[in-house]
């Protein structure tokens, strides 16, 4: 049995341990609720701080993109920071009395605090902290050294003592050698207001209070504890699917880089850039995505990337099955788990730089549309004229042999002969300048490259060009078995002229000029100047041994008009375009070797199977005489007229001549003939598809010939259908108006 005085210093005991008890878990209860309120100021701030850089981070972005267009549009500074306050920083504005803010190294750009003096403005960040410590500023020194050194980073400072500590983070935006800070700054007692913490306070003091009376400030704290990093857990859940979805849902491709160049993450637009599962991207190294060519450029990405440097470089990506991919790369450095990684984001070009080529290849077509109408317009400005007045050179030798006698030794005839071959072959070169201006075709025959390229050795060409140049040899190398081609002479004689021409001119003191031709089997694709296919050509070949074509001059040779010649120099600009207009009508194909040796130009054509054709022999002039049949002339051109009407009486036609369609009309209609000579170009006036569409009216069946020097082919098909047979070209010898005359009215 226990004593009483025992049991009453036991109950005693129990009663002091009780209230000590209670004092001794008040006080660890009060001790705990002052260390939870310190840790939870912190975290809120540490938390709050993150929110600020991300958001300084994503503005700082955003004007980082904006100040690159701005700047390379050279947009005044002043303009482009007015411009990011307006749009990047004014919106991000947080709290009631909260900062948001740009500085320069030199001045600041803009402060939305009311209590900021105006006499600070425009001053650097380190001159503002020095004035407005005399008021109380403090704790600032890390945060001023940052900005003033272009670092991000976070911190919180005391601006005015009344106002209390505000917490900051900041952020540089540099682009070239302009460098801004972007900043946010929040009082913290409107932090801990806006985040609940003063009030989180305030419950502890409450539940310690209750809890010192009924004891149970224990269980209550556990439970508000439990409640609110549930609630935290939960904000950070909240974000991280917001950047997630961010992450996965940007067009752009988007890259997690470790900082030694590895794949962490891939989003689906990347995955779908390149062409490969995000499983196959993760772990490979991000340069196997882009051509070896590249890699250096990709490894700066991440050096500069990791040190903070802003990165944009186009370069070409590569699919998992091997297609090329214009890319433009940017990027910046991030925290993944502690551990510094590069966002590297990847914007597809391919269809931009395709349109991009489209673009110049059209506005490439267009200049040349360009060249070429510029060239029809002069060829149909002066072809008319020039063919009219070869007309009297071409057509009067015939009629002045008929009515001389040359003395014994005399080269009368000789000389009528060169003159009328020099009126031919001018008359040639308009012809085929005018088929080059306007696309159409010339007449095809089967020829050999070796009678063209002898016949040119015996023209007048060959022969000034070695007056001119004597210190050049002049060679040929052909090919004796070689195989005919069925091609235009016109285009073909004038390209050897051309090429031949442009070689000498190529050579300063003596050098060498070789004219080759030989038969080749092309079995490959021969990448040259154009790509000729596989098949049986036969190749003209003119090599010179001068000093070569420069490159950026070899893309641009056979375009019209240009020319490296100097001004008071021979040449047009033409001679080239000329030879590519006639190898392209030809079905033919241009490759041109050059370097510092020399250049050698390589025409290649399809080989015919038809046989040249033996040479007609000249009619005679009984041959060409006709039995009085009456011709009516149809020409706006007197002398022209003159010459037709002179020429047909020399072959016993009669012939009239009027000078427009319409009087032609009009002489039909009382005097019938028996063929018409049609010019097709009158002007004023009706031209000859007009004429005699109206005259067939009047006469059907009646025969007519076309003469013209420049003629839409258009109207002479049409004319042709309607029944005129013939196209003479002027300017016309004796024996082609007599062959065009007697087959029409032999028909």
């Amino acid at each position: 049995m226990r004593e009483p005085g025992a049991l009453s210093s036991r109950r005693f005991n129990l009663e002091w341990a009780l209230p000590a008890a209670v004092i001794l878990v008040i006080g660890l209860g009060w001790y705990v609720a002052s260390k939870y309120e310190k840790t939870l100021e912190q975290a809120v701030v540490s938390s709050y701080q993150e929110t600020q850089l991300e958001i300084v981070r994503a503005v700082a972005r955003s004007a980082e993109l904006y100040l690159a267009d701005e700047l390379a549009r050279d947009t005044p500074r002043q303009a482009i920071e007015q411009e990011i306050l307006r749009r990047f920083v004014t919106p991000v504005h947080l709290r009631h009395n909260g900062d948001a803010w740009i500085y320069a190294p030199d001045h600041v750009v803009f402060d939305l605090s009311t209590d900021f003096p105006d006499q600070l403005r425009g001053k650097s960040m380190a001159q503002i902290f020095a004035f407005q410590a005399r008021l109380g500023a403090s704790h600032y020194e890390e945060m001023t050294d940052d900005v003033m050194n272009s670092r991000e980073g976070i911190g919180y400072y005391t601006w005015l003592p009344e106002k209390g500590p505000e917490i900051a983070a900041w952020t540089p935006v540099k682009l070239r050698e302009h460098v801004w800070t972007i900043g946010l700054s929040t009082p913290l007692t409107e932090v801990l207001e806006a985040t609940g913490a003063t009030a989180q306070a305030r419950y502890v003091s409450l539940a310690m209070l209750i809890a010192t009376i009924l004891g149970l400030v224990l269980s209550a704290m556990a439970t508000r504890s439990m409640l609110i990093n549930q609630r935290t857990e939960r904000a950070i859940k909240e974000s991280e699917r917001k950047y997630r979805t961010l992450f996965e849902t940007a067009t752009d491709g988007i890259l997690i880089l470790s900082d030694a160049g590895l794949v962490v993450d891939a989003n689906p637009a990347a995955c779908a850039m390149y062409g490969r599962g995000r499983d196959e991207l993760a772990g490979q190294d991000v340069r196997a995505l882009f051509r070896r060519d590249d890699h250096p450029a990709i490894q700066e990405f991440i050096t500069s990337a990791l040190a903070g440097r802003p990165f944009r470089r186009r370069v070409q990506g590569l699919r998992k099955d091997g297609a090329a991919i214009e890319a433009e790369l940017s990027g910046s450095v991030h925290d993944l788990r502690g551990q510094p990684c590069v966002l590297l984001n990847t914007r597809d070009l391919t269809e931009r730089t395709h349109a991009e080529r489209e673009k110049e290849e059209l506005e490439a077509k267009l200049m040349r549309s360009k060249k070429m109408e510029a060239l029809g317009l002069l060829a149909g400005g002066v072809a008319h004229d020039l063919n009219n007045i070869l007309s009297g050179i071409v057509s009067y030798p015939d009629m002045l042999r008929a009515e001389l006698t040359p003395e014994p030794g005399s080269n009368v005839s000789e000389m009528l002969d060169t003159m009328q071959e020099a009126g031919t072959r001018a008359a040639a070169v308009v012809s085929d300048l005018m088929t080059m201006a306007r696309g159409s075709a010339s007449q095809h025959a089967v020829i050999s490259l070796n009678t063209l390229v002898n016949e040119f050795l015996m023209f007048g060409e060959a022969r000034a060009l070695k007056v001119r140049f004597p210190t050049i040899r002049f060679e040929t190398r052909l090919d004796e078995a070689l195989p005919s081609i069925k091609a235009s002479v016109v285009g073909l004689t004038q390209s050897i002229v051309n090429l031949v021409q442009n070689s000498a001119e190529a050579i300063q003191g003596a050098g060498v000029v070789r004219i080759e031709t030989q038969r080749q089997r092309v079995d490959e694709v021969i990448a040259g100047y154009s790509d000729i296919p596989p098949g049986d050509y036969v190749v003209l070949a003119v090599f010179d041994s001068g000093t070569g074509i420069a490159p950026h001059d070899l893309e641009r040779i056979f375009e019209p008009f240009y020319t490296r010649k100097q001004l008071g120099r021979p040449g047009t600009g033409l001679g080239l375009a000329i030879v590519w207009n006639a190898v392209q009508e030809n079905n033919g194909y241009i490759d041109v070797h050059s370097d510092s040796s020399g250049s050698m130009f390589e025409l290649y054509f399809p080989v015919s199977r038809e046989a040249e054709p033996s040479k007609v022999a000249k009619a005679s002039r009984s041959e060409l005489v006709g039995n009085g049949e009456k011709i009516l002339v149809v020409d706006d051109e007197p002398r022209l007229r003159a010459i037709a009407c002179r020429m047909l009486a020399s072959l016993g036609y009669q012939p009239q001549a009027v000078g427009s369609g319409e009087e032609a009309v009009e002489y039909v209609k009382s005097n019938p003939v028996d063929l018409l000579v049609l010019d097709m170009i009158m002007d004023p006036g009706i031209n000859g598809r007009q004429t005699y569409e109206r005259i067939v009216r009047q006469v059907p069946g009646q025969k007519a010939i076309i003469a013209s020097g420049y003629a839409d082919s258009e109207d002479i098909l049409t004319a042709q259908t309607l029944g005129v047979g013939e196209c003479l070209r002027k300017p016309y010898t004796l024996e082609q108006l007599g062959k065009s005359v007697l087959l029409e009215l032999r028909k």
